[in-house]
């Protein structure tokens, strides 16, 4: 079909999430405040529990919460975010198998179903030198 604009301009592409059903698309709003926007038009809802350091992953397969995690944590913890009432409840945790060099995760994403994850981090390694003998 044909595109339309079902929000205000200025949208954070980065944390777009989108109903299993079509309905809503989660992101956040020009200040930053996660929102519901439904995809018909209306008024968007803001999810309690999504501050700023939150970083949706998808959204549940029953619809009824947000998947997540903490960003600047490292085993990286994902939560269920209920969106009715703010609800956080341990999900799971995740982390790369060598975590040397590594601060956190930067990207987490999820199957719809909820069976498959995959995340990316950075990794920062050196080389540390000893020389003896300069005078």
């Amino acid at each position: 079909g044909k595109a339309r604009q079902f929000s205000e301009d200025g949208l954070y592409s980065v944390d777009l999430v989108v109903s299993p059903d079509g309905r809503y698309v989660g992101a956040r709003g020009p200040d930053f405040t996660f929102f519901l926007y439904p995809t018909v038009g209306g008024t968007p809802k803001p999810v309690p529990g999504v501050d700023s350091e939150v970083r949706p992953v998808g959204w549940s397969a029953d619809g009824k919460a947000l998947i997540a995690f903490q960003r600047g944590q490292l085993p990286a913890k994902l939560y269920r975010i209920e969106f009715e009432t703010g609800e956080r409840v341990a999900y799971r945790d995740l982390a790369p198998t060598d975590c040397t060099g590594v601060d956190g995760l930067t990207r987490v994403y999820m199957t719809p179903d909820e069976s498959a994850l995959v995340f990316s981090y950075p990794q920062l390694l050196s080389d540390l030198y000893v020389i003896d003998g300069l005078t």
